[in-house]
């Protein structure tokens, strides 16, 4: 965990390619600075997130850092007069291993301790912060709860941060509080097996996973107990614009063992339903 600041330079928000007309560049200012770099409260963690790991970076130390703080915006019509604040949540890592599905899979396992389960990833492409095609915004229902990437290469750059892949996300912390369900549900033990069929799917380029997913547990049935990704490949055997993503789909019944026939003929509708609604064609493992 980082603290930071919560007065910055209004600098900040150019680094990381904030548009003119965004609200993060609303800056609440302070009256007596003592200079510029200090001169307006923070808006986004985003700027002091990849400061304190372009610091780590220049002593070759590798970092996955997170910060929950507020941000302030200035509203005009804000209550009694007073600027506007947020809680935010921004998560910032790089290093060996790690990638965008390092940064998804911490996203994932905060929003599901916290009972947001519900959250969708769709591709963000036009946020200049981020890397397009490496961007996600997280939506549930018709709000955006927040965003996670790779940072964009001339933001990196603008860091110190050249050359290194570097991951982060913004969350808004007030909808997790709000929105989240903790109830712990107690459920017994499964007494009959599970059976697996792992599936590696050529889809398009800019299929999304969720997509693909999502069609899977719609067909899959009562049987259908999971579904969990394990591989999106792009190399000599995939032709170019599309990729390989593979799933392992788990069935189980809590009434009976399943049979081979059983499972054989729901898993065959979900792959009909890629095939007809995707276009996913099926690889050999």
């Amino acid at each position: 965990e980082i603290q930071t600041y919560s007065f910055v330079s209004p600098k900040g928000v150019d680094l990381i390619g904030v548009p003119q007309e965004d609200r993060r560049r609303n800056f609440v200012k302070i009256i007596n600075p003592l200079g510029e770099e200090n001169s307006v409260m923070r808006t986004t963690l985003l700027p002091n997130m990849l400061e304190v790991l372009a610091r780590n970076y220049t002593r070759n130390i590798e970092a996955s850092c997170f910060e929950i703080g507020n941000t302030f915006f200035d509203v005009p019509n804000g209550p009694e007069g007073l600027p506007e604040e947020e809680f935010s949540l921004c998560i910032g890592m790089f290093g060996k291993g790690i990638d965008f599905f390092s940064l998804k899979g911490v996203v994932q396992e905060l929003l599901s301790k916290m009972g947001v389960d519900a959250a969708k990833y769709v591709a963000e492409e036009n946020d200049l912060t981020y890397h397009p095609g490496r961007c996600a915004k997280l939506i549930e229902g018709e709000e955006q709860i927040g965003i996670m990437g790779e940072i964009h290469p001339d933001v990196a750059e603008n860091f110190g941060l050249a050359g290194e892949r570097v991951y982060c996300a913004e969350i808004k912390v007030p909808y997790i509080e709000k929105n989240g369900d903790r109830t712990i549900v107690y459920s017994p033990l499964p007494k009959y097996p599970s059976t697996s069929r792992d599936i590696a799917l050529l889809v398009e380029e800019d299929m999304e996973v969720g997509t693909i997913r999502d069609l899977i547990l719609a067909n899959g049935g009562s049987i259908l107990e999971s579904v969990k990704l394990f591989d999106v490949y792009r190399g000599k055997q995939v032709e170019e614009g599309k990729k390989s993503v593979a799933f392992t789909l788990t069935y189980r019944d809590k009434d009976k063992t399943l049979t081979d026939d059983e499972v054989a003929s729901v898993h065959n509708v979900v792959l009909e339903a890629l095939k007809n609604e995707l276009n996913a064609v099926l690889r050999e493992m």
